[in-house]
C-alpha cells in the first residue's frame, strides 16, 4: 500500500507517542476485502461498550469505509497525492474521494493492519476538502492520531491550493475538534479557511514536537 505523499506532504509524523505513516485505501479486491473486514472488528470491539464516543468511533469507521465503496463505483478515487493532482490536472473541477488511513508503527493486539485512525474526504469541484468522516480506533491508546490526521490533511490541502476544509461535527465530535484546532466556539459546522488550517499545521508540529 503505497504512502499518501507528494512533495512537501510527508509521508509520515514522528511524536512523542510513536510514528503515524499515511496511506490510502486502493482499489484492489484483496485489499478492499481487508479493510471492510478490518473496521467491522472495530464494530466488534465496542459492542458491549457503554460510551458513545467509541460507539461513534466505529460506526463512523464503518460509514466511511461504505460511502467509500460507493465512491469507487461512481466517483473518481485516488490511492496516491500523485494521482489526485494528476485527476485535478486533466479535469479541474474533478471531485475525488480519499480514504486516509493512519497506521502506526507501534502493533496493537486489537488493531488489524495497524490502521489507528481513518478519514474518508473529497476533494470538490471547487478545490475544497471536505471531510466525510474521520474516527480514532477505539482501542488504539495512539494520543493524538485524530489531530495528525487533521495535520496531514492540512498539509495535503495546502499542497493543491485548497480554499478550506470543511466537514460536519456530531454531538460527541465537536468537543474534540474544538479542543484539537483550538476555537472555543464551533456549531454542527467545522470551517477552516486557508489561513487557518496552515496555522493548525504549525501550531500542531511545535505542541507534539514533530520531528
Amino acid at each position: 500500500m503505497p504512502v499518501f505523499a507528494d512533495g512537501n506532504v510527508p509521508a509520515s509524523i514522528s511524536m512523542d507517542s510513536g510514528t503515524l505513516t499515511f496511506h490510502a485505501a486502493g482499489a484492489g479486491e484483496r485489499e478492499v476485502r481487508s479493510l471492510r473486514d478490518a473496521f467491522a472488528g472495530w464494530t466488534s470491539l465496542v459492542k458491549n461498550d457503554q460510551s458513545p464516543i467509541l460507539r461513534d468511533a466505529a460506526e463512523l469507521a464503518q460509514l466511511a469505509y461504505q460511502r467509500w465503496a460507493y465512491y469507487r463505483r461512481g466517483l473518481s478515487v485516488a490511492s496516491t497525492l500523485k494521482d489526485l493532482r494528476a485527476k485535478i490536472n486533466d479535469n479541474p473541477h474533478a471531485e475525488v474521494a480519499v480514504l486516509l488511513l493512519a497506521k502506526s508503527d507501534i502493533r496493537y493486539r486489537s488493531v488489524r493492519m495497524n490502521v489507528v485512525a481513518i478519514c474518508l474526504f473529497r476533494r470538490t469541484w471547487y478545490n475544497n476538502l471536505y471531510i466525510d468522516f474521520l474516527a480514532k480506533h477505539p482501542r488504539a491508546p495512539f494520543a493524538s492520531a485524530g489531530g495528525a490526521v487533521l495535520w496531514h490533511i492540512s498539509k495535503v490541502a495546502k499542497s493543491i491550493g485548497a480554499h478550506a476544509i470543511w466537514g460536519e461535527t456530531t454531538q460527541n465530535s465537536v468537543g474534540y475538534y474544538k479542543r484539537v484546532l483550538g476555537k472555543k466556539r464551533m456549531t454542527d459546522l467545522l470551517f477552516l479557511k486557508r489561513k487557518e488550517y496552515e496555522a493548525f499545521a504549525n501550531d500542531f508540529e511545535a505542541e507534539e514536537k514533530v520531528g
